[in-house]
């Protein structure tokens, strides 16, 4: 489908979905990275793409493609979906209490506030993205 409309963002997302089950994270974040340079309000697309450059230790380059998202349309500062990017940026970058903010403001959207809410319910109970581990005393 790709090869017929080499610009259908559907497709070149389901691509760079398989290509990072298949831990190929470089070229699906080449491939999230065209279709944000393509559509920059793909809310989806850079939320995939910010969980990859985490992975990636590449969490700076994350600011760039929101600055991009922002001016791509005049009202992308209340839209739910960016708001949850935000967060998900502050989330990864310790910056708790902006995570907060920002899932707070995507909370009641019907497509993005079942993630924020799960984010800030995860946030609350384990602020310091600690691994958990069973510490129960052998008797």
């Amino acid at each position: 489908m790709l090869r017929l409309n080499a610009k259908h963002d559907d497709c070149a997302m389901l691509l760079a979905d398989l290509l990072f089950m298949k831990q190929n994270h470089k070229a699906a974040t080449a491939k999230f990275c065209k279709i944000l340079e393509r559509r920059p309000s793909n809310y989806l697309a850079l939320s995939k793409l910010i969980r990859l450059l985490r992975r990636a230790g590449r969490l700076a380059d994350v600011a760039q493609f929101i600055a991009l998202a922002e001016q791509s349309d005049a009202r992308a500062l209340s839209h739910p979906g960016l708001n949850f990017c935000r967060g998900l940026n502050c989330r990864y970058s310790n910056d708790l209490v902006g995570a907060i903010k920002y899932f707070n403001l995507a909370r009641r959207d019907g497509k993005w506030g079942a993630p924020a809410v799960i984010s800030i319910i995860e946030l609350y109970l384990n602020p310091d993205n600690e691994t958990q581990r069973n510490t129960a005393s052998k008797t």
